[in-house]
């Protein structure tokens, strides 16, 4: 019994300095960096300045290397996803297609996914729903639906679950009910509260859900409401590392939504 213990308390007090040593390992990195969405940000706009991939590339490769659980459970498939649409608005549509399903198919066998992963995953299925054959499409819809949900069930304060719930109502066949809850779930992403742990956490979203509910009052003809949330979604961006908006007085459309996920996703 007190062997059994004693190796008990060995394995456990192996356990915490394991947690110690990334903690500190993670600290390091947060002296070092600045926040990981803003460095993926960075790299997507050098891909397209620079035409080449190169970018997305190394900050990949550095992110891997750094063997933190806090990057690279996540960050890995998001900067695949920048790379799919750099691709796409580069003519590669092969490439895309193919990125964009090896990042689905590596995220979709990941054994206990948290909320991120399920709604960058949702959001990643109803991207490729584009690339799908007309047979395909609706099962994919399904999975979308269904990881968007599950995103927001495990964290409620996700707003990219709510931003994939609200994308895929949005295009949804309205016969099916569809464009019923846009507003209900942009509304509910945008009242989520600033990440605990902005250093490494995903804080995208304002931008997307703005441009979302922009295509959405369109279509309902509301003109006045259309202008707003695009004017929203011009002037949001982040502070470094945390969901806070502030004032880019000469921020271009272009250069804010040109070359956004969701702007690719909505066409």
């Amino acid at each position: 019994m007190i062997r059994r213990t004693a190796v008990i308390v060995a394995v456990a007090l192996a356990l915490f300095l394991r947690g110690e040593v990334a903690a500190q390992q993670l600290g390091k990195f947060q002296k070092s960096q600045m926040p990981m969405q803003a460095r993926v940000d960075m790299a997507m706009g050098k891909a397209f300045l620079e035409k080449s991939t190169k970018p997305l590339d190394r900050i990949r490769e550095e992110i891997i290397r750094s063997g933190l659980p806090a990057l690279t459970d996540y960050w890995p498939s998001y900067v695949d996803f920048c790379k799919a649409i750099y691709q796409l608005k580069s003519g590669q549509t092969d490439e895309a297609s193919a990125e964009l399903t090896n990042t689905i198919t590596r995220l979709e066998a990941t054994k206990r996914k948290d909320a991120e992963q399920l709604a960058l995953l949702a959001v990643l299925q109803g991207f490729s729903i584009k690339f799908a054959k007309p047979k395909e499409q609706m099962a994919l819809a399904e999975k979308m639906e269904r990881n968007a949900k599950a995103a927001v069930e495990k964290d409620e304060n996700c707003p990219r679950g709510w931003y994939a719930l609200a994308l895929y109502d949005m295009h949804s066949p309205k016969a099916q009910g569809g464009g019923q809850k846009v507003e209900e779930y942009c509304d509910k992403a945008l009242a989520c509260e600033s990440p605990s742990k902005p250093q490494y956490e995903p804080t995208w979203g304002d931008i997307y859900i703005y441009y979302l509910l922009a295509e959405y009052y369109s279509a309902k003809g509301e003109g006045a409401k259309a202008e707003e949330a695009r004017s929203k979604a011009l002037r949001a961006t982040y502070s470094p590392g945390a969901q806070q908006k502030k004032v880019r007085p000469q921020a271009r459309e272009e250069e804010v939504l040109e070359n956004t996920p969701t702007r690719e996703i909505h066409k």
